[in-house]
């Protein structure tokens, strides 16, 4: 007996699953501040900082916009991979979305 399959490839599956990973809490805004900071962790641990993805968590600040972009940059100049952001408003959410990073409600 014979069934009729599509015989069509697949090209992709969907499947769900549960990655680490690493969530950067912002308590300054500051670009520049930032940078500095991850200055001082990447040269005391430069191994994590080999294209980890991060996660940048703003529900502590209490900013309406954010400098989303150039805090983006800093973190690709030490090698840390902005994938999302939690929390924000929703400009800053928004600026999120327009960079490609996901946003997640806060928690």
């Amino acid at each position: 007996m014979s069934l009729n399959v599509d015989s069509a490839v697949v090209a992709f599956t969907f499947k769900g699953g549960m990655l680490p990973m690493t969530v950067m809490e912002l308590s300054s805004a500051d670009p520049e501040q930032i940078r500095q900071q991850l200055a001082g962790k990447f040269s005391q641990s430069p191994a994590f900082f080999q294209h980890t993805p991060v996660v940048l968590s703003v529900e502590k600040l209490d900013e309406p916009h954010l400098a989303l972009e150039r805090i983006c940059a800093v973190c690709r100049d030490h090698k840390l991979l902005p994938v999302a952001v939690r929390g924000g408003t929703e400009p800053v959410r928004q600026s999120a979305w327009a960079l490609g990073l996901v946003g997640f409600a806060g928690g």
